[in-house]
């Protein structure tokens, strides 16, 4: 019997080296994200949707920079941006 073929993606690439990224511990997925902060995977979701929490996305997977979360944690969970005011030199 033969063997099937292995179908090669163009995202393993990408997805070997979120694994590496994130074994570095500077990343976390959304499930290493429940473990560190005690939110349910639906409040995280709607917590990204609203832009009220740090993330960033690689193809369709979510990732948590734990610098960032940490950031986010000690401003009380509160998004704070930079507001860039032009400056006219006259």
């Amino acid at each position: 019997m033969a063997k099937p073929k292995q179908r090669l993606s163009i995202a393993t690439p990408l997805f070997s080296k979120i694994t590496l990224i994130m074994e570095e511990n500077r990343y976390m997925d959304l499930n290493s994200l429940i473990k560190y902060i005690p939110f349910t995977k639906a409040t995280i979701y709607s917590k990204v949707n609203r832009k009220q929490i740090p993330f960033k996305k690689i193809g369709k997977k979510l990732i948590f920079s734990k610098q960032e979360i940490d950031r986010w944690i000690d401003e009380g969970g509160n998004m704070t941006s930079e507001i860039r005011i032009p400056v006219l030199v006259v």
